[in-house]
This record gives C-alpha cells, sequence and structure tokens, in this order.
C-alpha cells in the first residue's frame, strides 16, 4: 500500500472529507517504527508522548516497535494546551509534566501535527534542559506555515496541506479524537 499521498488544494476539500484513511495511517506508523527502531537500535528511548492529540499516534507507535522486536523504551506524557478553540494562542502552557527524568535518556517526542514547532520547541528546551543525552522528535503530521518553524521534526509521517484536520487523536473543540481515519475538520470551512 502506497502511503505518500497527493493531496488536493485546501479549497478543494469539505468538511467530513477522509484525508487520510487509516489503512494509510497504520501503513506509515509501521514505516516510521522501522525508521525509530534503526535511530535507536542499541539504545534504551525515553518516548514521549505530547497530549492530548498524540495518545492514540504514541500507542500505535509503540506496538508497531515491539511487533519489530524493539522493546527498548519507556512511555510518558506531558500535557500541553496551546489552543483556544480552533485558533492557536501561540504560547504553548505545559499543563501536567511527566513523572520520569530524561537526564541521560535518548528521548523521542511524538506529537499529532506540527506548524509553527513553538510546542516542540518548548518542550525540547525544558528536556535538553533535564541533561537529556538527545532529543528528537517525531510529528505524524506537518502542515505549511508562512512562518519559518521553530523546530523541524526529525520524523514527518505526512506533509498535509494547510486544513483542519480532527480524527485519529486530534479534535475540533475536544470533539472528533475517536474517528480512525484523519478527516477535514469544521473549521477548515469559510
Amino acid at each position: 500500500m502506497k502511503t505518500n499521498i497527493k493531496f488536493k488544494s485546501p479549497e478543494e476539500y469539505k468538511t467530513n472529507d477522509i484525508l487520510i484513511s487509516r489503512e494509510i495511517i497504520k501503513k506509515k506508523i509501521e514505516e516510521m517504527a522501522k525508521q525509530i527502531s534503526k535511530e535507536y537500535k542499541n539504545n534504551h528511548i525515553l518516548i514521549i508522548g505530547v497530549l492530548k492529540g498524540a495518545f492514540v499516534l504514541v500507542a500505535d507507535l509503540v506496538q508497531a516497535l515491539h511487533n519489530l522486536g524493539f522493546d527498548n523504551f519507556s512511555v510518558e506524557f506531558v500535557t500541553v494546551s496551546s489552543y483556544k478553540g480552533t485558533v492557536s494562542t501561540g504560547i504553548p502552557l505545559i499543563t501536567d509534566n511527566m513523572e520520569e527524568n530524561p537526564r541521560d535518556e535518548h528521548v523521542l517526542l511524538v506529537d499529532d501535527i506540527v506548524e509553527t514547532a513553538l510546542t516542540l520547541s518548548t518542550i525540547k528546551k525544558i528536556i535538553t534542559n533535564q541533561k537529556a543525552k538527545s532529543v528528537k522528535s517525531f510529528v505524524l503530521l506537518s502542515k505549511p506555515t508562512s512562518t519559518k518553524p521553530a523546530l523541524k521534526p526529525d520524523f514527518v509521517g505526512f506533509e498535509i496541506p494547510d486544513v483542519w484536520v480532527e480524527g485519529y487523536g486530534m479534535d475540533t473543540n475536544q470533539i472528533g479524537r475517536g474517528n480512525p481515519d484523519i478527516i477535514i475538520g469544521p473549521s477548515s470551512q469559510s
């Protein structure tokens, strides 16, 4: 199954259109797990999921790593809020921090989607200041932005057009997280 998708222009999508199907997502996660397991093959990694949007992604990623025979990881989560409704505040706010100390760990930050990368950049600075051995990031979706991103993710699943998405853990005002497909959310309509 091909996981490189040719997307339409943003104005060609309607609310509830499937942007990426669950089958293609699953295949892409398996591909990314292969890359990640090769990158860290002889090292323990601390996988830090960014909540709430990345909870499904983290679960699928760790299962895909396990299926490859790579179990040398632990999992933590950090809760970050950077949206009020469907509008970015531009200020990532960590509302719940992780319990495990990342000192001397190889850290992989896992997030659902990146636009400006302010959230990932903020978390990376915090983790780096706590003396992690290395800090890399994996995002499932990357959207174009008019400004230079604060951080370029090390692993990216899909480069998508500038549309609002929900499903696969992502939401619109806390609704839509359970859809196994990634669909066009209602706020992408003008």
